[in-house]
């Protein structure tokens, strides 16, 4: 079976926390909290909490793994814990021997400053790595987050100062250009701003500086015009590297497997629509640099 991804069986971006509740079991505390995904109820808990009575009525199985993609992502931004020897998209539960062969630990792509350990990473069974593309994807576009893999910025540039003052900052692979606007800055239209870490003191950095988590950082958000006009930028580049190919997708055909196919084809028109609705009227609302999409 195909599915007609122009009228998509349900919509990501309308993925809304609705309730909060608190509950106490086996001595400990925590909380669960209910996300509409239009219209349907969906229950994120903390990973230890017994979740049976989260079972989802969907039959679909495409609607169901990306239901399971988007809510493990609520989950692992919203709980600090997680069980151990499981997979975290799927909540597959292996065994320690296998756990050691087979789980692997990614960090959310872009998340850098945004969402700190272990808010930002996911552990998932190899076999997993084109689901966590897929919860790569939604992060993207639910947050309108640009991860800088996919520019090409240099990693240390000129950025201004709250003070006005100008100062070295370092753009870490893993940060982000944030589609915003700004109430301090009186935007009248969402803008691109660039996160940033520099020293407090504003001195400069050498070849050698420490790594991206250190204390010894500051960071903020800087215009996206103000530090290319800094840097003489006129050219930039965004390359979405990590949406599926038609390599992959025709891998799943052969495989006869379509309900992959299918979840594939669902996070990529996922992001071709927020490239559409989201990503160009803010490119065409700066138009002071050329910005291509590959």
């Amino acid at each position: 079976m195909y599915y007609n991804l122009n009228n998509s069986f349900f919509d990501p971006m309308s993925a809304t926390a609705t309730s909060i509740n608190y509950k106490i079991e086996h001595n400990l505390g925590g909380a669960s909290i209910d996300i509409n995904i239009d219209g349907r109820k969906q229950t994120i808990r903390s990973p230890w909490m017994n979740n049976d009575d989260n079972k989802s009525d969907v039959i679909d199985e495409v609607t169901k793994i990306c239901d399971g993609v988007i809510s493990s992502l609520w989950t692992i931004l919203t709980f600090s814990s997680w069980r151990v020897n499981t997979d975290q998209i799927t909540q597959q539960f292996y065994s320690e021997e296998d756990a050691n062969k087979y789980l692997v630990t990614s960090i959310i792509c872009g998340s850098h400053n945004m969402q700190s350990y272990p808010n930002n990473s996911v552990t998932h069974h190899i076999d997993s790595k084109w689901l966590m593309k897929c919860l790569n994807i939604y992060y993207r576009v639910s947050k309108d987050y640009i991860p800088n893999y996919y520019n090409n910025f240099p990693s240390k540039m000129k950025i201004p100062r709250s003070n006005g003052s100008i100062c070295d900052g370092i753009i870490w692979d893993n940060g982000q250009i944030r589609i915003h606007q700004s109430k301090s800055r009186k935007d009248t239209n969402r803008k691109f701003y660039i996160r940033s870490n520099f020293y407090t003191d504003g001195s400069s950095i050498e070849e050698e500086y420490p790594q991206e988590n250190s204390s010894l950082w500051s960071f903020k958000d800087a215009g996206f015009e103000d530090v290319c006009e800094l840097n003489k930028i006129t050219d930039v580049t965004f390359n979405f590297t990590d949406l599926f190919t038609d390599e992959e997708i025709n891998a799943a055909i052969q495989d006869n497997d379509l309900v992959k196919m299918n979840v594939m084809l669902y996070f990529n028109n996922l992001h071709n629509e927020w490239v559409e609705n989201e990503l160009m009227p803010v490119i065409k609302n700066t138009p002071n640099i050329k910005i291509t999409i590959v």
